[in-house]
């Protein structure tokens, strides 16, 4: 299937171009073994505001870890990675089979390109990805 693996599939295109991680050697850009697959993100959402609510579209099961236990395997995108690269990622957009979605219709307050930057964050370095974050939902 053309549209599933690199460059055509999100997933990878947000991993291999926002957090610079290697492209899978397998066949259909897949990963050869557990150490490559393993070697991936685990993509979670970082309660800045400290909400008691969950997120719906994340599933059923939440966990939460103290920062004690992620402190130094954090690495947070300002807005969610996939999205940022389906609806923004020029470059991902002109991509042969690249997934598609109605951007203005689903996230129609995003704004691409006016000085919102996908620049990850670590622990101890968060102000500019919540910068980030807010510069890329701003009001029009």
């Amino acid at each position: 299937n053309p549209a599933f693996g690199h460059p055509a599939w999100p997933g990878d295109a947000a991993e291999e171009g926002i957090f610079r991680l290697p492209p899978f050697r397998g066949l259909h850009d897949l990963p050869v073994d557990y150490d490559e697959a393993s070697s991936r993100l685990q993509y979670v959402a970082l309660n800045t505001l400290r909400s008691d609510i969950g997120i719906p579209w994340f599933g059923q099961v939440a966990a939460v870890f103290s920062p004690s236990y992620w402190n130094d395997a954090v690495a947070a995108s300002p807005i969610d990675s996939g999205m940022y690269t389906i609806c923004c990622n020029v470059t991902f957009m002109r991509t042969p089979g690249a997934a598609r979605v109605p951007c203005n219709l689903v996230y129609s307050e995003l704004r691409c390109g006016d000085g919102g930057v996908m620049a990850p964050g670590v622990q101890g370095a968060m102000d500019h990805a919540i910068l980030q974050n807010h510069m890329m939902w701003a009001p029009r």
